[in-house]
Order: structure tokens, then sequence, then C-alpha cells
């Protein structure tokens, strides 16, 4: 959810994107959530239960965000276009969902698809496909519709074979063509071990979750120009004070309950980070977490403590930097913003459908009081380090091994701390 690295699946969403919904992929995802008791849901109050949509519908998501689990969901407001102009035809729907193991993503960017269906894929075409970074491959054995209520759509109708044996249910944005000239292009021998367990490389991986800017995304300057531009203009920001609480993500072992609260953490580190990957496939993507920094500072603390304030300085600066492609230099914004009057007017950023980031439980306005805290709520490390002091890094890995280490204490966790053995289990 908060990688900084683009990828093909699962698909997560930015502000502005051009999808296809698949209404029996959203079907398959409500079934799971029921049958594993994740959390509540009412399949009748969902959008293909009270709305006549069609098996594909072409949308744009228009707003988003994400609520406090668990499971943490992102709920998506999306327009329905019309797919021969790509013209908005004034419907709208709402879904909230997460990524869930085992379950295809009933979302697809448009250019994913148009791509995929450009391909000749017929019974008899050998493919590969990308499985947790590695490639695998089969042969396509039949086309024909995951459902015959829903003969048109596209979602899982494919039946392949995979060189391994197994047989499953497909989509063509699932598969990839074998390159010429590999070992790959040929029949696979029966173990599928030449052509299975295949490493990704970087460069394949580049290639695959490449995304085409399209006109007016990334408004008067080239993508690259854009990235090198703000990646510099975020740096110098983050170096200021009153940007330091912001600069590095919140050292949850000082603040243990902080992502029991926000939903979406957010910092400048990370949209620095998600520059330099080329990760933002438009400039309000960009624009949306930058205001989640601000939403999240007043999630969590007191609605007039500084951190707040040094929030909304910090958003103003940076919309006006970021909007602005012909400011070369955001220091030269911070002395002009009027923090009474600031405001962000970022289309599709703002939320708008009247859904917060707060469970049952937390107070209606959404504000957490830091009683215990600092008066500036959190306080994470210093941006600036002179010699002399020392500031200790705060590791997410770390975090994690911690974790994982203590779990692996549980009497529970025994028969998980070694693999399965696969001679007593074959």
């Amino acid at each position: 959810m908060t990688s900084t690295k683009l990828q093909r699946f699962p698909y997560v969403p930015q502000v502005g994107d051009e999808v296809y919904y698949f209404k029996q992929g959203h079907d398959m995802y409500v079934k799971e959530v029921m049958s594993q008791e994740l959390y509540e849901i009412n399949p009748k109050k969902q959008c293909f239960s009270k709305l006549e949509l069609k098996p594909e519908e072409l949308c744009k998501v228009v707003s988003l965000h994400y609520v406090v689990g668990p499971p943490t969901l992102v709920s998506l407001k999306l327009a329905i276009l019309n797919p021969e102009t790509g013209a908005n035809t004034g419907g709208s729907f709402t879904v909230k969902y997460h990524d869930m193991q085992n379950v295809v993503d009933f979302f697809i960017l448009k250019q994913v698809y148009d791509q995929s269906l450009q391909r000749d894929w017929r019974p008899g075409s050998r493919f590969r496909s990308v499985i947790d970074d590695y490639w695998w491959s089969g042969v396509l054995t039949e086309v024909s519709p995951y459902e015959d209520e829903f003969p048109d759509s596209h979602f899982q109708c494919f039946v392949v074979g995979w060189d391994t044996g197994e047989v499953e249910r497909m989509s063509p944005w699932d598969l990839e063509p074998i390159p010429d000239g590999t070992s790959e292009d040929t029949e696979a021998d029966a173990s599928g071990v030449d052509s299975n367990n295949i490493p990704i490389t970087e460069e394949e991986h580049d290639a695959l979750v490449k995304y085409t800017p399209q006109e007016n995304e990334w408004p008067d300057e080239s993508y690259d120009t854009a990235v090198e531009r703000l990646t510099r203009g975020l740096s110098l920001i983050s170096e200021l004070p009153f940007a330091g609480p912001f600069a590095y993500p919140v050292d949850v072992r000082s603040y243990p309950d902080y992502w029991s609260v926000v939903a979406y953490p957010m910092d400048l580190k990370a949209i620095i980070d998600r520059l330099g990957n080329k990760y933002y496939r438009r400039k309000t993507a960009l624009l949306w977490d930058v205001c989640q920094t601000g939403r999240n500072a007043k999630t969590y603390n007191e609605e007039d403590s500084e951190i707040v304030q040094n929030a909304d300085k910090l958003v103003s600066i940076l919309s006006t930097f970021i909007k602005d492609a012909s400011c070369v230099d955001p220091l030269t914004l911070c002395e002009d913003v009027i923090m009474e009057n600031a405001e962000v007017d970022v289309e599709h950023v703002d939320e708008s459908d009247g859904e917060g980031q707060t469970t049952e439980g937390a107070s209606s306005s959404g504000k957490r009081k830091t009683v215990n805290l600092s008066p500036v709520g959190p306080v994470r490390k210093k941006t600036r380090r002179s010699e002399e002091e020392t500031v200790e890094e705060y590791s997410l890995k770390e975090e994690i091994l911690t974790l994982l280490n203590m779990l692996g204490t549980r009497s529970d966790a025994e028969p998980f701390r070694e693999s399965v053995d696969i001679t007593e289990f074959p």
C-alpha cells in the first residue's frame, strides 16, 4: 500500500487513474471476505447489486481515501466513462476493498487492459507470467467466458495449462509473450524446469509497470523535467526545521498506536523516493500524497497544535511549488505563505464523500488528543545533523523483524517456525 515502487499487481490506485472495473471479480472478493469473516460486508449494498453495471466498466478514480482496519480498506469514488469517447457519462459509484491473497484484481489500468487486448492470443499460444517476482510459463488451452451470463467479458476468459501441470483461469492482462530467441521460445519439457522459476530482471520489471503519461497529466513541463525539479525542491523543503516532523516515517516505537489511528502513513522521504522511482502517474497523484501528510497530522494530533499548523504550512508551500512548473526554488515561497488564508485547491485531492479515517470509538471530530505526547505531536528524528550528534535511524525492517521474533516465541507459532518437511508431507 505504501510501497515506493510501482507494481503491476496488485493494483494500487492513484487519483486520476483510468481503470476497468470488473463486477465478477468484485463479487468474488465480497464472497471471499464473507467466507473468511474478515469484516462485516453486505453483498446487497455493493455497487454490482444496486446498480445496473456492465461486466466491464471504464472508470476514472476521482477521489480515494483509506479506512483504518483491520483490514485497512481503500475507498474509491469512480466516475463512469464512455469507452468509445472517454467522456464522463455522469454516472458514479463507490467501492471499498483491500488486497487479498488468492483473490484476483478487479481493477486494471486502462493502458494495461488495452495493451493486453492488442495481442493475438489463441489456443496453443505459449506465454509467461510474473508470480512473486519470478517468471512462470505455460500454454493457452481455451478461450471461453468465466460465466455464461457474461459472454463478452474478458475477466478470467482464458484457460491455461502451466508447464508444471496445473490448470487454471487467467485474464489477458495476466499473460506476457515469450521473447523471441530465448530458451523459453520452444516447447518446454514435461517438468517445466527450463521455463519456470526464472527471476524477473529489473529491466523487465520496469517495462511491465511503465506508464505513458497522458496529455495534461504533467502540465507545462515534461515528465522527466518535472521529476527532477520536484525531487530537488522537496529535498530542500524537507531540510527546513518546520518540516522536520514530516521528513521521515513516524517512529512507532515512540507512538505505538499511530498505525491504528492513521490508515495511510505518508512522509516526505517516501514521496521523494516515489518521485525517483517514477511512481506517480500524474501530478494530481503526487499532490494527493502531499495533502495526506496534512490529513494525517490532523487525524493524530490536536487541532490547534503546532504540528498541525506546520502541516498546513508545508502542504500550502508544496502545493504551490508542485503546480507552478516555472518555480525551481521552493524556498522563495516560504516567506510568502499567509497561514490564516492558506488553502489547497487541487482537483480530485480533497475528500468529498463524507467518509473519514475514523473507527468505532474515535471522537466525532476525528482529532486525537495527545495527552502524553510532545506538545507539538509526534516528534521524529532531526533532518539536520552536526558532526557531534548521532540520530538513530528509523528502520521499518527492524520493526518487522522484532514483531516476527516476538510472534515466533508464541506456542501457537510452533508449526510455522520451520519449513514443511516434504518427505513427511509429500
